[in-house]
């Protein structure tokens, strides 16, 4: 019941798998969320939580039926645009496929706990460089961009685009490390190995190290808002 609960009020619910293999640790994590919760979150939510995850490759796993696959393709497709929408006016006047999406990720990451560096926000784009190519391509032919010079375009935000969009980040930013926070302190109440879980995405996205206390194994709740304290005391949410 308290997972349901949660994944309603602030989806989607997040969960933690670990296992030793050939003497080193593999994690993963995964999110459990409604189709219906997806295509709101990428098409209305203004924190770019889902809908900057899904404008980059994925792939679909598994489907229900036909009726499935065609929504979340076309929820894909919605993030793609969504993506766009809300870096163009952001960028300079003239912008190719790599401003694009770096510009783009830069905004996103700051609106998380931690801000990724530029050299791994590039590394991003080196590694799908021919998808979100295309994917720039593609857009620039449904949104009708006018061509600045070989593999670039003239960007069609306004001033007043700009003005709104600036305004629109800085709250964006604020708002996104609040949720950031909630999601991962909601982690450690939802499921078993919270805990565990809340710990290694710290340190992951913070450099913060935490370790897991008798006490905080003993009372997990407590353990993770202690956690969150002692990252926030030590510099960890920048």
């Amino acid at each position: 019941m308290l997972p349901a609960i949660a994944n309603r009020l602030l989806a989607p619910n997040v969960y933690y798998l670990e296992i030793s293999y050939a003497g080193r640790t593999a994690r993963a994590k995964y999110a459990v969320i409604s189709l219906d919760q997806f295509e709101r979150g990428i098409e209305r939510w203004f924190h770019p939580y889902l809908w900057c995850r899904f404008a980059q490759p994925c792939g679909l796993l598994y489907v229900a039926d036909d009726a499935v696959r065609r929504r979340v393709v076309a929820a894909l497709r919605c993030a793609v645009a969504h993506f766009a929408a809300r870096t163009l006016p952001q960028l300079p006047a003239e912008f190719d496929a790599r401003t694009l999406w770096t510009g783009g990720l830069r905004l996103t990451y700051a609106a998380e706990l931690r801000s990724e560096r530029p050299e791994k926000i590039a590394r991003h784009y080196g590694d799908a460089k021919d998808e979100l190519d295309a994917r720039t391509r593609a857009l620039a032919t449904d949104a009708h961009w006018r061509v600045a010079a070989a593999g670039s375009w003239r960007n069609p935000a306004t001033r007043a685009d700009r003005l709104r969009s600036t305004g629109g980040w800085i709250v964006c930013r604020a708002h996104g490390k609040v949720l950031s926070f909630l999601r991962l302190l909601k982690a450690s109440f939802t499921f078993e190995g919270g805990l565990s879980y809340l710990v290694w995405k710290i340190e992951r996205q913070s450099g913060v190290r935490v370790e897991i206390t008798p006490f905080m194994r003993r009372f997990p709740r407590l353990g993770g808002i202690g956690a969150m304290w002692r990252t926030w005391r030590r510099g960890g949410f920048s």
